[in-house]
């Protein structure tokens, strides 16, 4: 499939996602444009011959990023922008594979999905986990600095 029209599959069922989970108003078309870009980079990373991790790591961190200034902006919990915006990340056609591999006893294509689809799952995992602690900590930070330049 073309690299653009991929994107534009991505952002497409991003915003559908989050109609289906309810998401209003303009945080559907930016929940849209997160999918896109996390896609997006995803595949240049991934089509560059890095691996699968680095570019799920890579992608996910900014489509997390942008998720905490989404919810800045829209005063809205940033999780209204992540489960949505990282359904393309998702490895379910591996996982799906690695299940029909496993059904049809083919040990070695099975071992490789799982694999492949653990990666992708830890490196979403960690790009959440290290933006959530830099903006724990950038808050941390400028709470003590409002008291130290208050008191």
């Amino acid at each position: 499939m073309p690299f653009v029209l991929s994107i534009i599959g991505a952002i497409g069922a991003v915003i559908f996602v989050s109609l289906i989970f309810g998401v209003k108003g303009r945080v559907v078309i930016f929940n849209g444009i997160l999918g896109g870009l996390g896609w997006m980079v995803y595949k240049l990373i991934s089509n560059s011959g890095h691996s699968m991790f680095l570019a799920s790591y890579l992608a996910a961190l900014c489509i997390a990023f942008l998720a905490q200034i989404g919810a800045r902006i829209f005063k809205t919990p940033a999780t209204v922008f992540f489960i949505p915006s990282f359904f393309p990340l998702v490895p379910g056609t591996l996982i799906f594979e690695a299940t029909v591999s496993f059904i049809m006893e083919n040990g070695d294509t099975t071992l490789s999905n799982l694999i492949n689809a653990l990666l992708i799952s830890a490196g979403i995992a960690l790009a959440i986990v290290t933006i959530e602690s830099i903006f724990t900590i950038y808050n941390t930070i400028k709470r003590s600095f409002k008291k130290k330049v208050n008191n």
